[in-house]
């Protein structure tokens, strides 16, 4: 029994380990816009909705802001930005249909790190960390 109870300590810790020095993470990473607008998965949730990223216009309602975040453990820096990206897109899309709005434009991705807004047409920036990945967005809701 106590060999039992000793091999499954070592196993939790071997597991909670990695998840604890992991946890503390959070580096800023861009990833292509493209990666996550073509995948045919998410076309029932962007198709036939205008995203205009870094620039844009049209009959301005009002602002969209969103923070977005995928907290799957175990995946990739990359899915879980692409997750949380795509959860931030449906977020503004929602918000500007309840608005009456037909696009979001002049869309950017804001770092917490650097509170700067990355203006790109071809990145977005998420944060990774070892808990969950976040991507916040700020757009014009169009017309």
């Amino acid at each position: 029994m106590k060999i039992r109870t000793a091999l499954l300590a070592v196993l939790a810790l071997g597991v909670a380990a990695p998840i604890a020095s992991a946890k503390g993470r959070m580096d800023y990473k861009t990833f292509p816009i493209s990666d996550v607008m073509k995948m045919e998965a998410n076309q029932k949730y962007l198709g036939g909705f205008k995203f205009q990223f870094g620039g844009g216009g049209g009959a301005r309602i009002n602002t969209t802001h969103t923070r977005s975040t995928d907290p799957r453990p175990f995946q990739s820096d990359e899915s879980r930005c692409q997750r949380a990206f795509l959860n931030a897109l449906i977020k503004v899309r929602k918000d500007a249909e309840r608005q009456g709005g037909t696009g979001v434009v002049q869309i950017v991705t804001t770092s917490t790190a650097t509170g700067q807004p990355l203006k790109s047409t071809t990145e977005y920036a998420c944060i990774a960390g070892g808990s969950n990945a976040r991507v916040y967005l700020d757009g014009v809701i169009v017309k």
